[in-house]
């Protein structure tokens, strides 16, 4: 996909696959549920914001934007190159003992769990816990990888195999994660596919042959998009969630 858009200038998800249609997923979900609000009034927390690429680009359009990660490196670089006022990155571990929770004060009107679902170890206790950092009438935008493409068999495949702990704690079917967010006292009221193919493919020979953010990138990530559409739930790549609390 082409970066169309102004907050796109913030992002690098363009090289990665289906990356700006997640991207567009999260902004347009938070504008439309978020519509009659001054935008400075608006407080947003991006767990395991990584490298900013969602960050950022709604630092962009004014949020307020909080954004943590266990990852020392990725937040003093955000620290850094980050001109926005209105963001704020800290090294946050949200894996303490047995449970893994945010201990974090402040209540939120968005919080975003994007790529960090399968690696929680009680991803149940997990999302439970962010209840108290949302709002009464806030949302949390949810991301989860298919657990039962291809790429993923091979990963759990080749990681039982050598018998080292999984990167990936949880491959997730979609009855699976929509269990969990219920189970964890949340409901689904908005559910779009992220990936038809395309995503998958490229991790699994596309890599050696295309690179990131090229124009043949750009036109079969495109196209992807376009696939995502009308592909049955199921036989998707994964999956983005907006689910509010209900107990």
């Amino acid at each position: 996909m082409l970066k169309n858009k102004l907050y796109h200038e913030y992002t690098n998800l363009h090289k990665e696959p289906t990356g700006l249609r997640k991207l567009d997923f999260i902004v347009e979900q938070i504008e439309r549920r978020a519509e009659f609000q001054n935008k400075k009034d608006i407080k947003i927390l991006d767990i395991g914001c990584s490298q900013g690429d969602i960050s950022l680009p709604l630092a962009s359009l004014s949020y307020q934007v909080m954004g943590i990660d266990s990852n020392s490196k990725y937040i003093e670089e955000l620290n850094k190159k980050s001109n926005f006022s209105n963001a704020q990155f800290r090294i946050q571990n949200m894996f303490v003992g047995n449970k893994d929770f945010c201990s974090l004060c402040e209540k939120y009107d968005f919080i975003i769990v994007s790529k960090t679902i399968e690696y929680i170890n009680e991803p149940k206790g997990f999302l439970k816990s962010l209840k108290n950092n949302l709002k009464e009438k806030g949302f949390l935008i949810l991301t989860a990888s298919n657990g039962r493409t291809l790429e993923n068999r091979i990963k759990k495949y080749k990681a039982k195999k050598k018998k080292e702990q999984f990167t990936t704690l949880h491959y997730f079917s979609l009855k699976n994660i929509e269990k969990l967010i219920d189970d964890s006292g949340f409901e689904v009221i908005a559910c779009k596919n992220q990936a038809s193919v395309f995503r998958q493919a490229y991790s699994l020979f596309l890599k050696y042959i295309l690179s990131k953010g090229s124009s043949v990138f750009r036109v079969l990530d495109k196209l992807d998009s376009s696939l995502a559409n009308i592909t049955p739930q199921n036989m998707v790549d994964g999956w983005m969630f907006v689910i509010k609390k209900t107990r």
